[in-house]
């Protein structure tokens, strides 16, 4: 079994660490009962509103992001083992942020970031 994090950090530090697992699952279990309702009523309105909590979260931070450029945000996914829990991701930012950052950025999958990356050019 596996863990879903939300992780959101600027340049001023980390903001947050969201534990979206069960959001997920439950968005999962819903899809499946959506498909028996689905059969059963074609016509309805069929929403997944586990889905949709957790795209309302990514969206605000994401705007948060936006209207605070300066700060150059990052808004990453991260799967985990089981072992690894929230209080760990916020110790491990606390120890070592610029190696943690450095680890999520590998690893994670990217959902917003204003980090400039700039390359050095040799003018010669």
């Amino acid at each position: 079994m596996s863990k879903t994090f939300i992780v959101y950090w600027c340049s001023e530090g980390l903001e947050s660490v969201t534990d979206i697992t069960k959001l997920i699952e439950l968005a999962n279990l819903h899809e499946k009962e959506k498909i028996f309702n689905i059969l059963k009523e074609p016509e309805g309105n069929h929403t997944n509103e586990y889905v949709r909590e957790i795209n309302r979260m990514i969206h605000m931070m994401m705007l948060r992001g936006r209207f605070n450029s300066q700060r150059s945000y990052e808004l990453y996914c991260l799967h985990t083992n089981d072992d690894i829990s929230k209080t760990d991701l916020e110790r491990y930012f606390d120890d070592n942020p610029q190696e943690t950052v450095n680890l999520i950025r590998e690893r994670g999958t990217k959902l917003y970031s204003d980090r400039e990356d700039k390359k050095r050019v040799v003018i010669v």
